[in-house]
């Protein structure tokens, strides 16, 4: 049996993850981006996201929180905050798309935003045909 270490196992990762990034910025190529929309003022929200800020700092990956009223359910925001967050959110890594036909699930279609922005990344690849299926579940409407 291998006892694993948690910490000693997250500072590797985040130095092959700061080594990778490094890597990104010394090609030139555009560098990874954590995209948060943050709605409202709840304590244990703000701190997840300052700590993946941190992180993502501590590593030199790029990020950005847009910050909401409470008051604006995620269903609320409108094209243009969800454009905005997803903004340069999706990248392909060269040569990985291998298929012609991609089917995108997401859990929820409010505008179409996210499926748009994946849509666009995978055609400008070479993606010949692109499907999505919405899954979600709910009370009420």
């Amino acid at each position: 049996m291998e006892i694993i270490y948690g910490n000693t196992l997250a500072d590797r990762i985040k130095a092959d993850m700061k080594q990778k990034i490094d890597d990104i910025r010394a090609e030139g190529a555009r560098l990874p981006l954590l995209s948060v929309v943050l709605v409202g003022n709840n304590p244990a929200s703000m701190s997840y996201v300052r700590g993946k800020e941190k992180a993502c700092s501590s590593i030199g990956m790029l990020q950005r929180t847009i910050r909401l009223d409470e008051n604006v359910s995620q269903k609320e925001l409108n094209d243009v905050e969800r454009k905005i967050n997803l903004k340069k959110a999706f990248q392909l890594v060269p040569n990985i798309v291998k298929y012609r036909k991609i089917l995108i699930v997401d859990d929820i279609y409010t505008t179409g935003s996210t499926i748009d922005a994946v849509a666009e990344v995978l055609l400008q690849a070479g993606v010949d045909e692109i499907y999505f299926l919405c899954i979600s579940i709910g009370e009420g409407f």
